[in-house]
């Protein structure tokens, strides 16, 4: 996978709207093969060369967030990493 072929699935699935969404393992699953976001909010901006960002409230007081480039998170995903983690 590649930044264009992610650009190109979460287009194709209408996730590119920058809305944090929870993506059901299943259907993590079925777009990337495995869970790579886990129970996380997940946020896809096109803008630019792209961006994922992943949130999480893991100890109830803050959240935590992180961002990907498409081409950081496209890297990850080919390998099966999660991209959380923390």
């Amino acid at each position: 996978m590649n930044k264009y072929y992610l650009a190109s699935l979460v287009a194709r699935e209408l996730l590119d709207d920058e809305t944090a969404r929870k993506l059901t393992a299943a259907k993590q699953r079925e777009l990337f093969g495995y869970v790579p976001f886990g129970k996380r909010s997940v946020a896809f901006n096109p803008n630019n060369q792209g961006e994922v960002r992943v949130a999480s409230n893991p100890d109830g007081t803050g959240t935590v967030t992180r961002t990907y480039s498409y081409e950081e998170a496209a890297s990850l995903i080919s390998s099966g990493k999660d991209l959380y983690p923390w």
